[in-house]
């Protein structure tokens, strides 16, 4: 597993104050002209994606995080910010692709030995089931 550090940060002062649990709610609304409105995603299952990416802008752009202990509600800046960066955590629809992958029961509980080199960067990154 690869190790990332990054220099100053810590989830005690770079981290959000607040746990990923946020009240039930779309993460995008698509409306069809007077027809319907279409609903994207519940924040309700969380915004991970979305949070690391936020800790990450601000740490980087040297701000602190917001000082509210409770998340924020939909519809204002952070939780859109939030949820925009959680879109991007998803590369394009790669990463979910991937978990779907590795999810699937008919993969082998080990990689053939040259799986590491074919599927580095794609959605059939190796893996070891049950810590084998």
């Amino acid at each position: 597993m690869t190790t990332v550090l990054v220099p100053r940060f810590t989830p005690q002062t770079a981290g959000f104050r607040f746990r990923n649990a946020f009240a039930p709610a779309p993460i995008r609304e698509l409306r069809l002209q007077g027809v319907a409105t279409l609903t994207i995603g519940d924040a309700a299952n969380g915004l991970c994606g979305g949070m690391s990416f936020s800790a990450a802008d601000l740490h980087k752009a040297s701000i602190a995080p917001p000082p509210d202990a409770t998340p924020p509600v939909a519809g204002s800046p952070t939780f859109d910010y939030i949820v925009d960066r959680q879109i991007a955590s998803f590369a394009g629809g790669i990463v979910p692709l991937r978990f779907y992958r590795l999810m699937d029961p008919s993969r082998p509980d080990r990689e053939p030995f040259w799986a590491p080199w074919l599927g580095r960067g794609g959605p059939a990154q190796p893996h070891v089931r049950d810590g084998a």
